[in-house]
């Protein structure tokens, strides 16, 4: 087994046993000598059976699993261990129409039993996992995928067998953490795009509105801003799904309480991204930019740290230490009169 590449596709040599929901040729178990992800255009709309016996005769191939995929195959993501080769093509162009993610896996073993149907499971839960981790939307609701992925999981049929291919096994646990990790690896590469996208593009995916302090040119979003919106986007999936009850008022509803929580977020997201406009200097979203009128700055003082702010307070704070300050003497002793002198007198004892 081995990786090939040619114009316009990546994929596997074998000979292989196969079972794949591949677009030509998919199905139960079946020989093949070629598994091969093709890149086609984004308005492809042809024969896939045509396309791909003209591609077989141009190859002089004869047992080819085909899939199809928009993405650059240049930019799949390989991954080679000692039991398996896996090659993943992550386009998330549209959860519901345009975007394929196609994962394929060569296997150097021979599964048995239910082996090849719990590997197909097994990546199928790594890809879910995946996208829930980017938090893919098809509309308002979490996306499980594209509508047209593809799964691929072929063996060389070489011993040892093995008949188990679950999360608890070695192959199924190291398997699913690659598919996972491969698939966020091809989005950052195909779309540019990781979990940690800016939330203004995290709302325009659900079709919400994106409020001023998070538009484009805005500064970075703060920790505790992402937080807030985290809760809310969470909050929100909990009710819409019935996992969590619509507040009173709301007449069963879920878009008021959605609403509610992101109005929150938005304030908190407005407050900090001002504080931090204004820590940094930002003209723009400054609430006091600068003026003509202002005058230059006034000189720092080099009795303090750069950056720190003397105490009005006092240095133990309150009124008391305030007076006390006023009152010290340029030689360094306390202004204050002894307690007796202030009341009048010294006291004297009965």
């Amino acid at each position: 087994m081995r990786l090939i590449r040619g114009k316009g596709f990546i994929g596997l040599q074998g000979p292989f046993s196969v079972l794949s929901s591949a677009p030509w040729r998919g199905g139960s178990l079946r020989q093949a000598t070629h598994l091969i992800n093709h890149q086609v255009p984004f308005d492809f709309d042809h024969d896939v059976a045509a396309f791909y016996r003209a591609f077989e005769r141009r190859m002089g191939w004869r047992r080819v699993v085909g899939l199809l995929t928009a993405v650059d195959v240049r930019k799949a993501v390989v991954v080679r261990r000692k039991d398996y080769l896996l090659a993943v093509t992550a386009g998330i162009r549209n959860a519901s129409r345009v975007g394929t993610i196609n994962i394929l896996v060569g296997l150097r073993g021979l599964p048995c039993g239910g082996a090849p149907v719990e590997l197909v499971k097994m990546v199928t839960e790594a890809k879910v996992a995946a996208l829930q981790e980017y938090d893919l939307r098809e509309g308002p609701a979490p996306a499980t995928g594209t509508s047209t992925d593809a799964v691929v999981i072929a063996y060389e049929g070489r011993p040892p067998p093995f008949p188990y291919a679950g999360p608890l096994t070695p192959l199924g646990r190291r398997l699913g953490r690659d598919v996972r990790r491969s698939i966020l690896r091809g989005i950052k590469a195909y779309h540019e795009s990781t979990p940690a996208r800016p939330l203004r593009d995290r709302l325009r995916e659900r079709g919400l509105p994106v409020p001023p302090g998070l538009r484009e040119g805005s500064p970075p979003e703060p920790r505790e801003v992402r937080e807030a919106w985290e809760s809310a986007f969470a909050l929100d999936d909990a009710v819409r799904a019935g996992r969590i009850p619509p507040p009173e008022g709301s007449g069963g509803a879920t878009q008021p309480y959605a609403h509610r929580l992101l109005q929150a977020a938005t304030r908190k997201a407005r407050g900090s991204l001002v504080e931090r406009a204004v820590k940094f200097g930002d003209p723009e979203s400054s609430p006091c930019p600068p003026t003509s009128d202002d005058g230059p700055p006034l000189p720092a003082d080099p009795a303090r740290p750069h950056g720190t702010m003397l105490n009005p307070r006092g240095p133990r704070g309150g009124p008391r230490a305030r007076r006390g300050l006023a009152r010290r003497r340029p030689d360094g002793t306390s202004g204050r009169e002894p307690r007796s002198r202030r009341r009048g007198g010294a006291r004297t004892g009965s």
